[in-house]
């Protein structure tokens, strides 16, 4: 599925997603579309938002809004899967390679908000904690919207610690794992190992980013979020929007340098005993000069 963009703008391949697939936000220069094709699978994949940040960056957002029940383990372990498991994002014809990616978590209401443990798996396999056990035993989350940012100022914390904010709020946090390295994840997801976040208690054995675990990859493909309850809290909770992935992508054009000189140069002549170089640098159809 493509869009044509105003003339001046490069034109992007939009990533096309199993499911009802609408775009509902396109912003290019200030121009806007929107279209919307038949479903086809019962998760619904949406694509809601792209963003050009610069001549060769652009920034997609894509959201998966059916609501995931989070369901309470009867027995632990295992952690209890939830509904759907996993909840998938498949993109496919985004140009470039990753430089960013962020997970937002919408509406989320979960009794306890140390029981809720969430793991992304990226189209070449990669496995992230994304959050396990943060906000602690105490804190409870309602219809909260959270978006998991590397380069976010802040980092929910464990019991007593930083949470998940006020009811019906939106937040933004660091990835963060207070778990150590026990956590595990039912089939179908993956077996670890996992990449951990930098962020809990896990001292060096956290090492890992949304950064150094997806950046310079491709983005297409399936993107599968895997959720779990790993603690018997007696009340199932929900991500009641499901959930959004947001990728910044850069396709950056080929360059190719010609060196010239001034006519038959010397060294000895004036002025100066100099010549001149023009170093001619051609980088996606545009021409630039640098003299020295």
């Amino acid at each position: 599925m493509s869009f044509r963009i105003p003339s001046g703008t490069r034109r992007f391949l939009i990533a096309s997603l199993i499911s009802l697939v609408s775009i509902t936000s396109l912003i290019i220069g200030g121009a806007s579309a929107s279209r919307k094709t038949a479903p086809l699978l019962n998760q619904q994949s949406t694509h809601t938002g792209m963003k050009q940040l610069g001549p060769d960056a652009l920034l997609v957002t894509f959201t998966n809004a059916t609501a995931i029940t989070i369901n309470n383990p009867v027995s632990v372990p295992p952690s209890a899967a939830a509904n759907p498991y996993p909840s998938n994002i498949v993109v496919s014809g985004l140009v470039g390679t990753i430089t960013d990616v962020n997970v937002r978590l919408n509406n989320v209401t979960e009794p306890r908000a140390s029981d809720l443990d969430v793991l992304l798996v990226g189209p070449q396999g990669q496995k992230f904690v994304v959050t396990s056990d943060a906000g602690g035993n105490t804190s409870v989350i309602t219809n909260v919207t959270a978006t998991f940012d590397s380069q976010s100022a802040t980092v929910f914390g464990d019991s007593g610690g930083t949470g998940w904010g006020a009811a019906g709020s939106s937040v933004s946090s660091r990835p963060a794992n207070y778990s150590g390295l026990t956590d595990t994840w039912p089939a179908p997801a993956p077996a670890g190992p996992y990449q951990h976040p930098v962020d809990g208690d896990m001292g060096a054995s956290g090492t890992a980013t949304f950064d150094s675990v997806f950046d310079g990859a491709d983005p297409n493909g399936t993107w599968s979020l895997y959720v779990v309850d790993d603690s018997i809290s007696g009340t199932a909770g929900t991500i009641a929007g499901g959930w959004s992935l947001e990728i910044t992508a850069v396709n950056l054009a080929a360059t190719s340098t010609t060196l010239t000189s001034s006519v038959n140069p010397t060294f000895t002549a004036a002025p100066n005993g100099q010549t001149t170089l023009t170093a001619t640098v051609m980088s996606g159809g545009s021409k630039g000069r640098i003299h020295g």
